[in-house]
């Protein structure tokens, strides 16, 4: 896995900069929280939450369509 440093905080840091950090958030739309430098938690901004539940939410109805349609081809034969 290869971390972006430039989105990457510890988590002390965090705590004690949260209005910064919210701020980094707005900026970079990502931030990566890290904890014993391992990567912990993620921080994102509302849309690109969305878009990534929105992409998932895609991808699974596209693999559930693809189910559909060859249980239709196994009943056809």
């Amino acid at each position: 896995m290869i971390i972006d440093t430039d989105k990457a905080i510890s988590i002390t840091t965090f705590n004690q900069k949260l209005n910064r950090v919210l701020k980094d958030v707005e900026d970079k739309h990502e931030l990566i929280i890290m904890r014993r430098n391992k990567p912990a938690f993620v921080i994102m901004d509302f849309a690109e939450y969305e878009r990534i539940k929105s992409a998932l939410i895609l991808k699974e109805t596209d693999s559930i369509m693809e189910e559909y349609d060859q249980a239709l081809k196994e009943l056809a034969k």
